[in-house]
């Protein structure tokens, strides 16, 4: 959970934005949307005075226990590629936010 929101918190601070084919930079939104699907998902999951807001002003994820706000650590965020073997993009080749430190 904490990754992804560090993922999510790379793309947005860097403004991360795929320079592929539009069959590929259509996935890598699609990537995006069911990232932020399974984080929130994984922090009900969870329950117990947990789970992960978005900061209005910067966009960025943070991580909220019993009420109480705290900031994510940043990490150095890319635009990486993923292999897949049978997919629709062109080259099987998906663009996907990785951590790269």
């Amino acid at each position: 959970m904490i990754e992804v929101a560090q993922q999510l918190n790379g793309v947005q601070k860097n403004n991360l934005k795929p320079n592929g084919t539009p069959e590929q930079n259509k996935q890598y939104n699609l990537t995006i949307q069911e990232r932020i699907a399974q984080m929130k998902s994984n922090v009900e999951y969870i329950g117990a005075g947990l789970s992960v807001v978005q900061d209005s002003k910067t966009g960025l994820y943070k991580l909220c226990i019993d009420n109480k706000l705290y900031d994510i650590p940043e990490r150095k965020v890319e635009i990486g590629k993923e292999y897949v073997e049978d997919g629709i993009i062109e080259g099987n080749v998906f663009l996907v936010p990785v951590i790269v430190d």
